[in-house]
């Protein structure tokens, strides 16, 4: 699995995403505070080759279970 590192906007720590993730327009989750924002990513690196999401072109939040406090993320 290719992972890639966030630094959160509320606590400033880092933790790892799922590449597979990248470029994908849904909030990402930090594990120490329990923060949901939307990332900067660097869209130049796209998504990795081979993966389950690939194929697809775009995914519907309905996609991925998000928690109500998920569903308007800050930052």
């Amino acid at each position: 699995m290719d992972v890639y590192f966030l630094n959160c906007p509320q606590c400033k720590k880092n933790f790892h995403c799922d590449a597979n993730l990248r470029g994908f327009a849904i909030p990402r989750h930090c594990p120490h505070c329990d923060h949901y924002f939307h990332a900067e990513e660097d869209k130049a690196k796209g998504m990795p080759r081979g993966t389950a999401f690939s194929s697809l072109t775009r995914i519907d939040p309905e996609t991925f279970y998000l928690p109500e406090k998920a569903k308007n993320p800050i930052g």
